[in-house]
């Protein structure tokens, strides 16, 4: 996943400290049809997780049962 270029279109940013000086990242994308994809990356700037939610609303609570915060 780290060789291709990622188009993400929010600036919403969501984070969860992992380790002493290292957070990972979250932005929630929506799609055209109402679905979204939750984008993870690192302090690198590199996508290296990505999960695809029917909604905002439902990517918004996954993020925050997993210690995820806006």
């Amino acid at each position: 996943m780290r060789d291709k270029a990622v188009a993400i279109r929010s600036g919403d940013c969501w984070f969860k400290i992992v380790e002493f000086l290292q957070q990972n990242w979250a932005l929630i994308d929506r799609d055209s049809g109402g679905d979204c994809t939750v984008f993870f990356f690192g302090d690198t700037a590199g996508v290296f997780d990505r999960l695809r939610f029917p909604s905002v609303a439902e990517a918004e609570t996954g993020l925050l049962r997993n210690g995820v915060k806006r």
